[in-house]
């Protein structure tokens, strides 16, 4: 086989060479050399807590991007044309609703027809009240002990001898607030209510009450009771109080207002109490029931995150309990008079 043999080169025509190479690199169409990576997007708002569920996105423009990605994290992606864009900032409110809760977000540019990389995640909290039907499921709502089953119209529980069956919106935690439930018991004098601000992690491991939070419950015989449970201990000012308010057997709207230590309790929009308590300021709110005999049907839950934070009028009327903190003492765990 023939060999082929190449010239041996001096210094200057290798350096001459290599002036050529480099020339014919820069004298390439822009399209067939990498481009630089372009720094990402800075996201800026959403941030911190908005009451917003369908929040507008901003982050900062990328030159020469022909295209956006936004991100939220595991609930879309979409794609942003860069008309979304002014001078120096993008904005685009997708339009789904964000159910109460935390949320990360991220957004790319693409440049050059190249994606470049995600930028840093920005992290916010939606912080708004909800409206649920629990017309065959629910958003949020979780069964924290006992079998709680959807119908078409309501989610019941038929309870667990001896223990306290309880169904929660396991989202957020609420502070300031309007907390209305619609609820029944078929029968049966046990306890029915609400708990709010509680903390679900502490409960009791025998009848799985939760160890720390406020209760507002009514019972069968007609009979509510409003009260604390602290590091597991039971303390009421009230005990168990009649009330023409309440329908045994039927229907009943439970609600409680809360703004700092300022509270309202309200039975079929009849308000029994007002008053103020220092003993928890932040938590989540549910429904309980302790079982003897019937079922628990939730017809729909409601909360706002407004609410009265002082006594007016209304709190006048007669026949209204006014409580505080100073006036509680030691009480057995409710389950019924």
């Amino acid at each position: 086989m023939k060999k082929f043999h190449f010239p041996k080169m001096d210094r200057n025509s290798l350096l001459f060479l290599s002036a050529i190479l480099l020339l014919s690199i820069a004298l390439l169409p822009a399209a067939a050399q990498a481009a630089p990576a372009a720094a990402p997007p800075v996201p800026k708002q959403p941030s911190g807590k908005t009451t917003d569920t369908t929040p507008t996105f901003v982050w900062t423009g990328v030159a020469g991007a022909t295209a956006y990605q936004l991100q939220v994290m595991q609930v879309y992606t979409i794609g942003v044309a860069t008309s979304a864009c002014g001078a120096s900032t993008c904005s685009k409110a997708p339009g789904t609703v964000l159910v109460p809760g935390p949320y990360s977000w991220r957004v790319r540019a693409k440049v050059g027809g190249v994606w470049q990389a995600w930028s840093a995640l920005k992290s916010f909290l939606v912080a708004a009240g909800f409206s649920e039907g629990f017309n065959g499921g629910s958003t949020g709502w979780a069964q924290f002990h006992g079998t709680w089953i959807y119908d078409a119209m309501t989610v019941y529980s038929e309870g667990t001898a001896g223990d306290y069956d309880s169904f929660y919106y396991s989202y957020l935690k609420y502070s300031t607030f309007t907390y209305e439930v619609k609820l029944k018991r078929s029968s049966g004098g046990s306890t029915n209510g609400l708990y709010f601000r509680g903390l679900r992690n502490d409960f009791n491991p025998t009848t799985f009450v939760w160890s720390n939070t406020f209760l507002f419950l009514y019972t069968n015989n007609g009979d509510f009771f409003i009260g604390w449970l602290e590091d597991g201990n039971v303390k009421s000012p009230t005990g168990y109080v009649a009330s023409s308010a309440i329908v045994p057997n039927g229907w009943n709207r439970l609600k409680v207002t809360a703004n700092g230590n300022y509270m309202r309790f309200y039975i079929n929009n009849t308000l029994v109490a007002d008053g103020y308590f220092a003993v928890f300021n932040n938590g989540f709110v549910g429904v309980f029931m302790f079982t003897d005999t019937g079922r628990l049907d939730i017809d729909w839950a409601t909360l706002s995150t407004s609410a009265p934070a002082a006594p007016d009028a209304a709190a006048d009327a007669a026949g209204v309990l006014h409580l505080d903190e100073s006036m509680a003492v030691p009480f057995e765990l409710p389950q019924g008079p």
